[in-house]
């Protein structure tokens, strides 16, 4: 989008090259003769508010443009509208980029250590479908590492915590062994791990 200001720039640039009137010259660029013959009433000094600003910036490297400009009107005592902070705020090139979207990892990363029998490390996934009737239902499944045998699928409407906790229950009972898990997806589950495991969880 062209602003008004790249216009009259554009208009000075060519109104001696073409041989046709101002008005014909704003309407092929779409510039209206107000905006053209626009004269500032007056200069205003905006030395204090970027000094300011500056200062903010520096003393809060983290802080954007809207807390800038919060502290400029509600604890300094500025009168700007947020329209010319943002504009002096751009100027000066104060812009922060981006977050990026990829998170880091926080913690001591553990390596995984490949299970040599059965019963030793087992893995929880949850997996959902919709049946014709376009009703939705969730799996839980729980898979041996070591032999990759499906050691229980649960199918439900609903699986919520304290009924993973059942069927880690029965496991536990079949199977009387069981090490760490590489899945735990709400409290109730993390609960079961510490109370059943001398690992705790991982």
């Amino acid at each position: 989008m062209v602003s008004p200001k790249q216009k009259r720039k554009a208009f000075e640039a060519i109104k001696d090259k073409l041989k046709i009137s101002k008005r014909s010259l704003c309407k092929v660029l779409g510039l209206q003769q107000s905006t053209l013959f626009y004269k500032r009433q007056r200069h205003r000094d905006d030395n204090a508010l970027k000094e300011k600003m500056l200062e903010i910036a520096q003393a809060k490297v983290r802080y954007g443009r809207p807390r800038v400009s919060f502290i400029l009107r509600e604890r300094m005592g500025f009168k700007d509208n947020h329209k010319r902070i943002a504009r002096i705020y751009r100027e000066l090139g104060l812009q922060m980029n981006r977050r990026s979207g990829k998170k880091k990892r926080s913690g001591k990363r553990l390596l995984f250590v490949a299970p040599t029998g059965p019963n030793q490390i087992w893995a929880m996934d949850f997996v959902s479908d919709s049946l014709a009737t376009g009703r939705r239902f969730r799996t839980l499944n729980i898979k041996d590492l070591f032999t990759h045998e499906a050691v229980a699928i649960h199918v439900d409407f609903s699986i919520p915590g304290d009924r993973v906790a059942d069927v880690l229950n029965r496991l536990k009972v079949s199977a009387r062994k069981r090490s760490s898990w590489t899945t735990v997806r709400s409290s109730l589950q993390r609960r079961w791990m510490y109370g059943h495991t001398k690992t705790g969880w991982n």
